[in-house]
């Protein structure tokens, strides 16, 4: 009896062993903790493999006012908005990930025909909950050698905070924080390889965008681009370089830099489009700024960021560009941002910022003071009042017909 209890333990060991993967010396089992360690290791292996599911939802909502004083004109808003997504994966095999963006409007109201084009370009309607896809793809590695994600997809290259001239290749250009609190943009379809060695990392994306367009299939070799980064650290440095070709389409080359100097992070991005082979100079756009912690308990942050387009406006009445013509924050010849921010303060119930931004070119200008405030018990708020300034017909003031005030209250949370 004894012999076969012995025989049946020696098979658990045996099989335990080879569900987990591992192997043992001979002389293992005769070791009298050998079949527990080979259960915990197992159940360990099980476990490390299961499928995992993190679901989750940023919800934002908010109501602002508007005032145009020389028009004694106005416009209010309520709406709701955010992103939500569903993360599944399996450590044996990979991850797949699924996010939507979505925006409800509760009204809109306009006092004139400034605000009504205003939110006509919003197509508010409290009748319609609007959802777009923002992400779809699955990803998985080679070893760990190789990680590679297939499906629509952001990517975020690049080391600017405010501006990011190098960005080449999403839809939409994505925006800092204090503009969009959350990122809501929608991805592109293609494949993106990852291969790091040691301190540089090698990214690859194959851009399968324009093979599709509108509903029209085009040829595959005539419409696929292919998009790449290099990245490393060099004596505390961050250097990297992206570049992004297709058939038919300008060649973009950028760089990129990110260091600290004296207790100061510094960083900048340098942005080249060949538009006609070489013939000529290339367009140039470059962004450069830095941020720095300070005070007592390094809870002040303060930071300021320049951009540069040579092919930008200059004073330029937008109202005579044709639709489409001017992309906001990108457009002008010169741009200018700086923030100071004080977080934790008040027992940690308390945070204040005042920021800026500016199209130097054409002298219009947004400045923004904000309380966020998180009380026990009650999901944080965010108070903030904005003032657009300039004349008439200019970036930052186009939309409410001249100089405005503005304000609202928002509420972000995170399920």
């Amino acid at each position: 009896m004894r012999s076969i209890v012995f025989i049946v333990q020696v098979l658990f060991v045996a099989a335990t062993l080879l569900h987990a993967q591992d192997t043992l010396s001979d002389n293992d089992v005769f070791d009298s903790g050998a079949f527990d360690r080979a259960v915990a290791q197992g159940a360990a292996a099980d476990s490390q493999n299961r499928l995992e599911y993190l679901p989750g939802i940023s919800f934002v909502a908010e109501a602002a006012g508007y005032r145009t004083p020389a028009y004694d004109a106005s416009g209010s808003d309520a709406r709701f908005y955010g992103k939500a997504f569903l993360k599944a994966s399996k450590a044996d095999i990979g991850a797949l990930y699924l996010a939507y963006n979505y925006s409800y409007f509760l009204y809109a109201s306009a006092g004139d025909s400034h605000y009504s084009t205003f939110y006509l370009l919003q197509s508010p309607d409290p009748l319609d909950l609007k959802a777009s896809l923002s992400e779809f793809h699955c990803s998985f590695d080679i070893t760990k050698l190789v990680f590679i994600r297939i499906g629509s997809q952001l990517l975020s290259w690049g080391a600017t905070w405010f501006w990011t001239p190098e960005d080449f290749i999403n839809r939409q250009r994505a925006q800092a924080s204090v503009i969009s609190v959350v990122d809501i943009r929608n991805g592109k379809p293609g494949v993106r390889l990852h291969v790091p060695y040691k301190s540089m990392n090698l990214f690859l994306f194959t851009d399968f965008s324009n093979v599709v367009s509108k509903g029209a299939v085009g040829s595959f070799g005539e419409k696929v681009a292919q998009a790449w980064r290099i990245d490393g650290t060099f004596r505390g440095v961050n250097i990297g370089t992206v570049g992004y070709i297709a058939k038919n389409r300008p060649e973009q080359i950028g760089f990129d830099a990110t260091g600290n100097v004296l207790g100061a992070d510094l960083y900048g991005e340098l942005a080249f489009t060949f538009t006609d082979a070489g013939r000529s100079a290339p367009h140039c756009a470059l962004s450069a700024g830095g941020s720095r912690t300070f005070g007592r308990e390094r809870n002040w942050t303060g930071r300021t960021e320049f951009y540069y387009n040579d092919k930008g406006y200059g004073d330029t009445d937008l109202s005579r560009l044709p639709a489409g013509e001017f992309t906001p924050f990108y457009s002008g010849k010169y741009y200018a941002y700086a923030e100071i921010t004080g977080t934790s303060l008040l027992n940690s119930m308390f945070a204040v910022s005042l920021f800026g931004f500016g199209n130097l070119a054409d002298r219009s200008f947004s400045t923004t003071l904000q309380f966020t405030l998180d009380f026990p018990g009650v999901p944080p708020f965010t108070i903030y009042g904005r003032y657009y300034g300039g004349r008439r017909n200019r970036e930052f003031t186009r939309a409410f017909g001249g100089s405005a005030f503005g304000g609202g209250v928002r509420i972000r949370v995170d399920f």
